[in-house]
């Protein structure tokens, strides 16, 4: 199912800041722009204003550590926005407390809007808690994904999709038990240590800039984002690697608007969720065909392994359901398989799976689907 794109907002673009200010409060979703690095809120939405029981000039007096219960973990994750070192951070399942002393529990995700440093604005984003780790929709260009993987409790590299070879020319197969920092330039690893130690924190993750190594020796400037697998295996995690769409200082050259930017972290926030998943499949140890898969091919075997099917990953990734199947043909293909039923005990490894035929996908010969 195609969905059709929103309808661009016309809007005066300013020469400062100020137009973001508008974007902010204008908003009809729970958002506040904050300054870096004190977390002094800037602007807020009216959704916001509301969710929080307060009124907007009564909030525009305090800052965002205000209303959360860890202050120091948050004042020292808006340092890092402001640094540089982070681009953003999400939180799952945080408590907030309004004035009137009431908690309430959202999944909270905050990102550097602007990238001068030190940076001075950060966009911050309330969502309702996922119930899931595939809850929330990636949007009509979801998942700008190049590569995405796990790495094992030694850091190497145990799970890759095949985008890693457009990204940075290495075959995925080559990539395998590879520690994760030889693919990042060694000026950046302090910045990927940082990326991490935060990343495994929260079951959001965090994203960061760093400077990757390509099989070339050339550099090229990509998004990290970090995130736990799903089960907390000890000291492993899950990545993805991006190009980087670097932004410009002046907010009159960028002229992109709020929604674009939230939709940006909600697409993070997706492949966060499908990441965490990722420890369902088997590594490309065990069957070394899956890192023939590409990074789309990877995110439906992770949401055919948590349970979707056919119309669900569809509606979820904006695909017609026909792209989806097609999507697990080359899966069928590449792992040699020619059914559900065989895909699904070779990704768990047990040959009596007690899922029925049709339960999520299709067979090869059904090309009706679900």
């Amino acid at each position: 199912m195609t969905r059709p794109q929103p309808e661009p907002r016309n809007l005066r673009v300013a020469g400062d800041d100020s137009n973001l200010w508008a974007l902010v409060r204008g908003s009809h979703l729970p958002v506040w722009l904050l300054g870096l690095p004190t977390g002094r809120i800037i602007e807020v939405s009216d959704s916001i204003a509301s969710l929080l029981g307060s009124h907007r000039d009564e909030l525009l007096k305090h800052h965002v550590t205000d209303f959360v219960t860890d202050q120091s973990t948050a004042r020292a994750r808006l340092s890092l926005l402001s640094s540089g070192e982070l681009d953003s951070y999400r939180v799952h399942a945080r408590t907030y407390r309004r004035p009137d002393g009431t908690d309430f529990v959202v999944d909270a995700c905050i990102s550097a809007c602007t990238d001068e440093t030190p940076r001075r604005a950060a966009v911050g984003v309330l969502l309702p808690v996922s119930p899931g780790p595939l809850a929330f929709s990636a949007g009509p260009h979801s998942f700008g994904l190049v590569a995405m993987g796990t790495v094992d409790g030694e850091w190497r590299i145990d799970r890759i999709s095949a985008g890693i070879e457009p990204l940075l020319g290495y075959k995925a197969a080559d990539v395998l038990g590879q520690e994760i920092s030889s693919l990042v330039q060694p000026t950046e690893w302090p910045s990927l240590l940082i990326a991490i130690g935060y990343g495994l924190r929260d079951v959001g993750g965090t994203t960061a800039r760093l400077v990757l190594r390509s099989a070339d020796g050339e550099s090229r400037h990509c998004t990290v984002l970090v995130t736990p697998l799903a089960g907390g295996r000890e000291a492993g995690f899950a990545f993805s690697f991006a190009v980087a769409d670097r932004l410009t200082p002046n907010v009159a050259d960028r002229a992109w608007e709020l929604e674009s930017h939230i939709r940006r972290i909600a697409r993070e926030v997706a492949a966060s969720g499908v990441l965490s998943g990722l420890t369902a499949t088997p590594t490309a140890t065990n069957v070394p065909a899956m890192a023939g898969l590409s990074t789309r091919e990877l995110e439906i075997v992770t949401g055919l392994l948590a349970g979707e099917r056919v119309p669900m990953m569809a509606e979820r990734m904006f695909l017609s359901q026909s792209t989806v199947r097609n999507h697990l043909t080359s899966v069928y293909r590449k792992l040699g398989v020619g059914s559900q039923q065989e895909l699904l005990t070779v990704l768990r490894g047990n040959a009596g799976t007690n899922e029925k035929p049709g339960d999520f996908a299709y067979t090869e010969g059904d090309q009706q689907g679900r």
